[in-house]
């Protein structure tokens, strides 16, 4: 497949996502989520959702038609 996932953090605090980022697959999406966050003081507040898929050979984006949810950070990590 030539496709990465479209993801973004989801500030509940603040009621809006942040910018928006690309991952191979949800695996590494949740990765990259843990430990860019790690050391973020009000990190129980965010979320992680899918917005879409980046076709990388063709340069087409396809959106979700709503934002899937991935999973909230952990508590604890």
């Amino acid at each position: 497949m030539d496709t990465m996932l479209i993801y973004s953090v989801k500030d509940k605090a603040a009621g809006q996502f942040q910018k928006v980022n690309l991952a191979i697959n949800e695996v590494v999406a949740k990765r990259e989520f843990l430990e860019v966050f790690k050391a973020f003081p009000y990190r129980g507040d965010l979320a992680l959702f899918i917005l879409g898929e980046y076709d990388y050979i063709r340069g087409t984006v396809i959106g979700y038609p709503e934002p899937f949810f991935v999973m909230d950070y952990p508590a604890e990590v």
